[in-house]
């Protein structure tokens, strides 16, 4: 399949491999105003995390479940006064062997930039690092993200560029 190329080649970025997930700029635009940065996390409570094939997401508003999966953010701040007593670390997850929407899409729960992961499968992630420096390595990577159309229209372009090279 021509996305597994091009995810296991090192000359995409996160961001780039998000937008080959798309056949057009306007689904790739409205992907990025959902959230669909390239980079997600997930906030934990165990400085040990493995992930639980069947780990079911309980929603802390109403105290329900759901099917099996990850919620995951691109924006640790809008998880952080709702989860961050109780949960002191966070993994970067990638979401970049999985396809949107069939693996994920965006969830609202009420904390704001959700995504729920279906496919656990293929998932991938870090080891667990304290939330402060995750949200130094997010803040990092937003201060570098495209802010225009333009910017947003370029990274698709260059994408598709060297996918094609």
């Amino acid at each position: 399949m021509w996305y597994k190329y091009a995810i296991n080649h090192p000359k995409f970025s996160k961001l780039e491999l998000e937008a080959l997930k798309y056949d057009s700029f306007d689904k790739f635009q409205t992907a990025y105003l959902q959230g669909h940065h390239g980079r997600y996390w997930h906030i934990t409570n165990k400085e040990d995390f493995v992930l639980d094939p069947n780990y079911s997401p309980i929603d802390t508003s109403t105290g329900s479940g759901s099917n099996s999966g990850l919620m995951v953010t691109p924006h640790l701040d809008a998880w952080i006064p709702q989860l961050s007593k109780d949960r002191t670390h966070a993994i970067e997850v990638d979401l970049s062997n999985l396809r949107h929407p069939a693996d994920y899409f965006s969830h609202n729960r009420g904390f704001g930039r959700e995504i729920f992961i279906n496919n656990l499968k293929d998932l991938k992630y870090s080891s667990p690092i304290p939330l402060s420096n995750a949200i130094k390595r997010m803040n990092a990577y937003y201060s570098k993200l495209p802010s225009s159309e333009e910017q947003l229209r370029e990274v698709y372009d260059k994408a598709w560029r060297k996918f094609n090279n």
